[in-house]
């Protein structure tokens, strides 16, 4: 077997259990946003899981979805996104900021399902810059990320659009 030294972070241990913040705290704070990151951290948790999706423009990005998920978004004007859910690929990172993804809508199955999550106003889908921004502050410095790269299950080849967001997220 390989030994990864770079792994022991997310390893346990002789009595210890590593607590990984999945998607921030998806249960209790707004999924894969800044807000839910830094009530993570705020408890102690050293290890973050999320992943990581590239935009139109490039921008890499981190919500676990392909698509805008609309039980937790909404547009400019406060409503939930209504009709086709448009892919993340498909937006700049300007457009996908103007969403608001602070809360769900407690009439879908998701909704329901983390209906304890706390509803706020004004979060937006932060791009891997503003998490790893977040990070590097003195307090956070003994943190660690688990990202995951998602490309899109639709596309049969691809070679080019891994190479695409492999580079946008090495060059951060």
């Amino acid at each position: 077997m390989f030994d990864f030294p770079q792994l022991s972070a997310f390893r346990g241990g002789n009595g210890k259990v590593r607590v990984i913040g999945h998607r921030g705290a998806r249960e209790i704070m707004p999924e894969n946003t800044i807000e839910g990151f830094e009530f993570t951290l705020s408890l102690g948790v050293k290890a973050l899981e999320f992943d990581v999706l590239l935009t139109a423009d490039q921008v890499p990005v981190i919500t676990h979805n392909h698509r805008v998920s609309a039980a937790a978004t909404r547009n400019p004007d406060g409503q939930w996104l209504q009709g086709i859910e448009p892919k993340v690929a498909t937006l700049s990172l300007a457009q996908l900021q103007e969403l608001d993804v602070g809360g769900l809508d407690g009439r879908t199955r998701y909704g329901q399902k983390f209906s304890d999550q706390a509803f706020l106003n004004g979060v937006r889908v932060p791009s891997l810059t503003a998490l790893l921004e977040l990070v590097t502050k003195t307090a956070y410095l003994d943190v660690f990320l688990m990202l995951e790269l998602k490309s899109d299950p639709l596309i049969k080849e691809k070679t080019h659009e891994y190479n695409q967001l492999v580079s946008a997220v090495v060059a951060l």
